[in-house]
């Protein structure tokens, strides 16, 4: 069963399944926003989600099952994508993720980060002047 709110800023899924010895059931709660409310409040992300400085933060998407959440956002910035994943690389660092990333200046490219339950993948695409990056997060 899936229910969206008139505006779909909100979704609730509720599926069951019959197992060997039981049934199983799952919830998933998803709400979306815009990307903040430029006091300092980023929709819904959880404080520990570092956000690139001077970036314009997009769509917001948060989407919790079980003990497991997942958020999915994007922002613009007028910085060169090997600037943004290197500053990622050391906020994500102090947090204890290990990352790797995969970009030229002026080209698309894509960072990933793990750590103990949690992934932080960032994907961007060349749009000059500002350069749009897509982030997809899971915490466990």
């Amino acid at each position: 069963m899936r229910s969206d709110s008139a505006d779909r800023r909100r979704s609730i899924n509720v599926s069951a399944s019959q197992r060997v010895n039981d049934v199983g059931i799952s919830v998933e709660s998803v709400e979306r926003g815009g990307g903040g409310d430029g006091a300092g409040n980023n929709a819904g992300l959880p404080a520990w989600i570092p956000i690139y400085k001077d970036s314009r933060l997009g769509e917001v998407e948060v989407s919790k099952e079980s003990i497991v959440a997942h958020y999915h956002f994007s922002f613009t910035s007028r910085s060169d994508s090997a600037a943004v994943y290197q500053w990622y690389e050391s906020q994500l660092g102090r947090l204890g993720f290990r990352c790797t990333s995969k970009t030229a200046p002026n080209s698309a490219g894509s960072f990933d980060g793990k750590a103990s339950g949690r992934t932080f993948a960032i994907r961007n695409f060349p749009t000059p002047p500002e350069y749009s990056f897509v982030v997809d997060v899971t915490d466990r």
